[in-house]
Parts: C-alpha cells; sequence; structure tokens
C-alpha cells in the first residue's frame, strides 16, 4: 500500500481540551482504521518579552512534562520526564539527521557543519596571532527555526512524531479504534521556563501554542474488513520508565584533595518488570555548573556532566553485569555506551569536534573556551538483556577536586550534588481476553 495513496485519508483532529502551559487532550474517533503514523504538530511558544530561542539540543520537546496513549481509563503508554527523553534521543541521532530533520521537527540546533575559515593563515589582527584551519559552527537557518516571538505567526512550530516517544505505535501495523474504542493522546506541559529556553533568553512570560494531530485513517474497505477488529494474540512492545536517586556533594580538605567517595543506591522503579537497556544521565544541582554568567554551558539543564574518576557498577539480582570493580575509564564508558545505544553521540565538545570560536579568536582561545563544554553529555548505558528484575542495585563512585583558588572548589561540578536519572527499556504486552484485553508487565 502506497503512503500517499486514495486508501489514505488524513485528518486534523482538534484537542477536545486545550489548557496552554498546562494540558492537551485529542481523542480519535471510534470504529476508525489508521496507520501507526501520528504526528503532533504546532509544537511551540509564544514569549510576551524577548527574542528567543529553544535550548540548543532538546528544541521545542522542553516543554513536554509527559506524552500519554490511552485507552480509557486504560493506560497503554506513558511517558514520564518526556523532555529529558526526547533530548538523549536528539543527541544520539547522527549529525545529518539533525542537520536534515531534526531541526525541523524538533527545532533544535544540535547539529554542526565544518566552515572553512583562512586556511592561509593569511587573516590579520591587532597585533593577534589568528587561528588557521577549520571550525566548526551551526547552520544559520536554525536560528530562525529555533525563534519564538510574541505571536504564533513570529513563533517557529515543530512537530512530534508519537512514535519516537511512544514505542507500541512502532509494534503494531494499524491503529484499531473498534478494539481500542476511548482512544487519546494526552501531553502534560512542563512549565519551568529554565527548561525550554537558552539561559540568556528565559525572562518574559511563556504561552504554549494550541497543537493538533494528524492522523492518516485507512479508508480502503478491503484492508478495513481484512484488519479492523481482529486484535493479534498478543502486541509486545516496550515502554521507557524512569527512577532518580541523589548523590551527595562532595567536601574536600587541604588533607584530602581529591577524596574517592563510593555510593550504592537500590532501584526499586523496575522491581519484577523484565528490563532490556538502560541509561544513565548525570545531572548536577548546582546552577553554576549548568551556567557561566548568563549563558549556558553546553546545553544547560540537559546536560549529563562527566565526574572525576567516575566508576559505575551493576547488580542485578545479586549478580554484578561487570567483572571487577565495573567500568572504571571514562573511554570504556563511552564504548559500552556506544555498543548499547549508538555511537552518534558523546562528542568531547558540546558541539561535535570543537566549540564555537569568532574568527578572531587565537589559537589558545580557540581550544579553551571548549573546556567548559567537554563532558556536557556523558552518559552511562548497558544492556540488561531482558531480565526479569528482582533487585537492581547501582554502584556509583567519583573522586573530588580542589583548587588553590577557594571560589573555584565551590563551582566545581565535580563536588556538585548529583541527580542521577535513570531511564530504561520495560517489556509489556497487550494480552486479548474474552472481555477485551489486558496491559501487563512481560
Amino acid at each position: 500500500m502506497a503512503e500517499y495513496s486514495n486508501s489514505i485519508k488524513i485528518h486534523e483532529i482538534e484537542p477536545v481540551y486545550f489548557s496552554a502551559n498546562n494540558r492537551v487532550e485529542f481523542r480519535l474517533p471510534q470504529g476508525k482504521l489508521y496507520t501507526n503514523s501520528m504526528i503532533v504538530a504546532n509544537v511551540g511558544a509564544t514569549k510576551s518579552a524577548g527574542a528567543s530561542n529553544y535550548n540548543h539540543l532538546v528544541g521545542c520537546y522542553g516543554q513536554l512534562r509527559s506524552v500519554s496513549l490511552l485507552d480509557g481509563n486504560t493506560e497503554l503508554q506513558v511517558l514520564t520526564r518526556a523532555n529529558e527523553w526526547a533530548a538523549f534521543k536528539n543527541s544520539i541521532h547522527s549529525n545529518a539527521y539533525n542537520e536534515d530533520v531534526g531541526n525541523m521537527m524538533a527545532l533544535n540546533r544540535k547539529s554542526a557543519i565544518f566552515n572553512i575559515r583562512d586556511t592561509t593563515g593569511l587573516q590579520t589582527g591587532a597585533g593577534t596571532a589568528l587561528a588557521a584551519g577549520t571550525k566548526t559552527v551551526e547552520g544559520g537557518s536554525r536560528v530562525n527555526l529555533g525563534a519564538t516571538g510574541v505571536s504564533e505567526r513570529l513563533s517557529g512550530k515543530g512537530q512530534l512524531d508519537l512514535a519516537e516517544v511512544l514505542n507500541l505505535l512502532q509494534s503494531i501495523a494499524y491503529v484499531d479504534t473498534s478494539v481500542f474504542k476511548d482512544l487519546k493522546v494526552v501531553i502534560e506541559y512542563n512549565q519551568n521556563i529554565n527548561d525550554i529556553f537558552d539561559a540568556t533568553q528565559n525572562q518574559g512570560v511563556m504561552t504554549t501554542i494550541r497543537p493538533y494531530l494528524i492522523a492518516e485513517e485507512i479508508v480502503d474497505e478491503s484492508i478495513v474488513s481484512a484488519n479492523m477488529g481482529k486484535l493479534p494474540r498478543a502486541i509486545q512492545y516496550k515502554v521507557i520508565e524512569n527512577d532518580i536517586v541523589s548523590v551527595a556533594a562532595i567536601t574536600t580538605g587541604a588533607g584530602t584533595p581529591n577524596p574517592v567517595v563510593p555510593n550504592t543506591f537500590h532501584i526499586h522503579a523496575f522491581n519484577n518488570k523484565s528490563v532490556d537497556r538502560m541509561l544513565i544521565k548525570t545531572r548536577t544541582t548546582l546552577a553554576a555548573t549548568r551556567q557561566e554568567g548568563n549563558g549556558d554551558v553546553g546545553y544547560g539543564e540537559y546536560n549529563s556532566q562527566a565526574m572525576l574518576l567516575q566508576k559505575n557498577q551493576v547488580r542485578v539480582n545479586g549478580r554484578n553485569i561487570f567483572a571487577r570493580d565495573g567500568i572504571t575509564k571514562d573511554n570504556e564508558r563511552l564504548a559500552l555506551f556506544a555498543d548499547t545505544w549508538g555511537s552518534a553521540s558523546c562528542q568531547p565538545f558540546s558541539h561535535s569536534l570543537a566549540p564555537l570560536a569568532a574568527d578572531a579568536s587565537t589559537r589558545d582561545n580557540f581550544i579553551s573556551v571548549g573546556n567548559e563544554g567537554i563532558g556536557a553529555l556523558s552518559y552511562f548505558g548497558c544492556d540488561l538483556a531482558g531480565v526479569k528484575v528482582k533487585d537492581l542495585q547501582l554502584d556509583y563512585e567519583r573522586a573530588g577536586f580542589r583548587s588553590s583558588v577557594g571560589g573555584q572548589i565551590a563551582l566545581s561540578k565535580y563536588n556538585s550534588a548529583l541527580d542521577l536519572i535513570i531511564f530504561a527499556e520495560v517489556k509489556k504486552a497487550i494480552i486479548p481476553s474474552n472481555n477485551g484485553y489486558n496491559v501487563v508487565y512481560v
């Protein structure tokens, strides 16, 4: 069946309920057969003051607090911390995807292009030795795409592919509202303006734009009669669930300039569930480690900060996943993450191979300005291979940092209290029954 044919009718479905900055709900008509391709359009916001740009990593998805697919009061799939999960997904998309698709869908600015400047070294300046060679810059078109204004007409509006955040839609060929008789999509909005805009542009009042849902109804009678009302024996799919634990701040002293502090946590959110891939994001609670002056360091609220001499060990049902002390080296952690989630992320700098810099910057400045962005997207990931979790334990170790400059100690991300945000793929299934179906953990 061709995607664009007389077999499909495209609908723009208005929300049955919309409260700006709070919640929006869409309902699909009963007794219809839809494709699994559903798009929430007009994802954006207006601002009462100042020209603003969305956070460069998460884009307009920073407004999303949760995304749910419900059948009446039955929860089919719910993604909480949707903005943080979307930021992570943007970070693992390829540079080409973020350049050509991501900036149009999410209005982010994650991608980078190589801009050749002064390869001959003939630039001139006021007594300054200028950098020769190439540098990495953001594409200029994305500046306007990700901007907001005081009206909808002046504001960039993105689109959310629901299959990117609701894996159930990837596991079914059709969405049948004769089976799911009261199907609805519910989005709850995030009201923390610091999670949405660049740190320098979070003034004024934000108002979410009224979105609408794009759905493709199948109208070919042969396809409808062959599939409507016929729920498969079982539908298995994965949902993204999460938990969070807190790591205490580190106090350093002259006698212990780099104290090593081990931590052990029991994670209860995944008990009695089959878990596949797991992700841990490290978020510092000290604002100065995410912002410098009035600007974001790296990606601000969405950074996952690398720590000093970090070690990770995972223990499932009393058994260590990794040998000896676990994952103890940065490159070891990077390789494991790439094997688990893909290799298109975790750059040493927050902007691809090198940070942004003015043409007149010296080579020393060109390199040093990247220091605050180094390790800003450092995740830990591993695969539990579908094990049924009875007890999940995390061992997390890091070292503190002491400088001869007292102010640097207080502002160091290595000493800051942390939140470890744990995401994991959990298996669920929809099982047909005499009265309809049951949603169960596998």
